[in-house]
């Protein structure tokens, strides 16, 4: 997804590593080597590797745990 917003020039590289075993969950760390030119899209790029990892789990068929809440209602 960076490659198709920006040119291969500024995203020098891009790098996924096994972070932790979470209780549900196998947690990854995924960091970009960019251009200075780039500081002032933190925030798009952050949301870009986000959702990169979404597709990438989505078209290997990953489940992606969602934690349940449970609500009870005392009697009044």
């Amino acid at each position: 997804l960076l490659l198709e917003r920006y040119d291969r020039e500024t995203v020098k590289s891009v790098n996924v590593e096994f972070a932790s075993a979470a209780e549900s969950s196998l947690d990854y760390q995924i960091s970009a080597d960019l251009d200075g030119s780039l500081a002032s899209q933190h925030d798009i790029i952050k949301r870009l590797l986000q959702r990169g990892a979404v597709e990438a789990a989505n078209e290997n068929n990953w489940v992606i745990p969602f934690p349940q809440i449970t609500l009870h209602k005392s009697p009044n």
